[in-house]
């Protein structure tokens, strides 16, 4: 009957956007993923992956290379990677952290197409002023479209907010896409409330599993549809 057909069609679309969407995995500084690993990641069905190029503790991520071609060499894609810079950081200062990423990602040339930039909650990192942060944050923006590349924003409501308030400019919300975390486990926009802040409505990339263990290693699942 009618109704019948009704349920199978929107269960043929469902599918349909299903086979389309995809899960990946990101990965920290402290992980060094053996070739063994993102093999083992590929064949549990992800098909991208995420890798940090900086802590701010710590700087650049050393054995990045190495991890952008095992991850390739296993079938998943790989074209960006995710920077947390803080202002209270050894050589997080917007001119000299942003360069030393630039000119990292100039001599690894490997076709990384954007960085996300990390904004969360890191004891000793961000000033107390959330205004003060909010102004490293565009500086730091400013400094990665002067060296030409591409930019997105991780983070979620609780993070923002904690970091710089109800701060909001359009450089963010215009330029740069949301990759939000939301540990709800359903790989879908299914929660407007979560993503709809400093001046977001859409986001990009869902966290929606973190500190998951994953083929020996630490990692958090991500979806795009």
């Amino acid at each position: 009957d009618v109704y019948k057909r009704q349920v199978s069609t929107q269960s043929t679309w469902a599918i349909a956007i299903a086979a389309l969407a995809k899960t990946g995995i990101d990965v920290s500084i402290f992980s060094d993923p053996s070739e063994s690993n993102w093999v083992c990641i590929k064949q549990k069905g992800h098909s991208f992956a995420v890798i940090q190029i900086w802590n701010g503790g710590i700087n650049l991520n050393k054995v990045l290379k190495k991890g952008i071609l095992g991850a390739r060499k296993a079938g998943l894609t790989v074209d960006s990677v995710y920077a947390f810079l803080c202002p209270r950081c050894r050589n997080n200062e917007p001119t000299v952290g942003v360069p030393m990423i630039a000119k990292y990602l100039k001599e690894l040339n490997l076709g990384i197409k954007k960085v996300w930039l990390d904004v969360e909650p890191c004891e000793n990192c961000w000033y107390d002023d959330k205004g003060k942060n909010f102004n490293y944050i565009i500086q730091v923006t400013r400094e990665f479209t002067k060296a030409g590349i591409s930019l997105g924003m991780y983070t979620n409501l609780n993070m923002w907010h904690q970091v710089v308030g109800d701060h909001k400019d359009s450089i963010f919300y215009q330029k740069m896409g949301l990759w939000y975390a939301h540990y709800d486990n359903v790989p879908s926009f299914n929660n407007r409330q979560f993503y709809s802040f400093g001046g977001w409505t859409k986001p990009q990339m869902k966290q929606f599993k973190g500190d998951y263990q994953l083929c020996g290693l630490d990692v958090d699942i991500n979806w795009i549809p």
